[in-house]
């Protein structure tokens, strides 16, 4: 996740593959799909929003790794309804990384699970 190799993030929504936003992420490289135990995703009418929730919770999404400029896009992109936060992965191939996760900025945390993935309608 560090500025010299690119920054890694999970996306969940609309800036999934076959999304509405999923240009923003140009040119970022695809490293696999992921989960983020901890959180759940509420649908706030046409897109989803994280939330914490119990440790059972999860949110299942893509993997990316993007430059500075990208994450910088994405931090405009996603304006003032969410934070961007550093969260651990489990990665569907194995293994563990840690990536940064658009979380609701206003939301408090749900008292139990919701949605684990997304699936964009165009």
């Amino acid at each position: 996740m560090t500025a010299r190799h690119g920054h890694l993030v999970l996306v969940y929504g609309t800036l999934k593959r076959g999304c509405s936003a999923h240009g923003l992420l140009r040119p970022a490289v695809y490293m696999g799909r992921g989960v983020a135990w901890g959180y759940t995703l509420l649908a706030e009418g046409r897109y989803p929003v994280a939330v914490e929730a119990p440790a059972g919770c999860r949110v299942v999404g893509e993997v990316y790794r993007v430059p500075a400029s990208v994450l910088a896009r994405l931090d405009r992109y996603e304006g003032g309804l969410y934070e961007r936060r550093r969260v651990e992965v489990e990665m569907e191939e194995g293994g563990v990384v840690v990536a940064w996760m658009y979380v609701s900025a206003s939301l408090g945390p749900a008292r139990r699970c919701f949605l684990e993935e997304w699936v964009c309608r165009r």
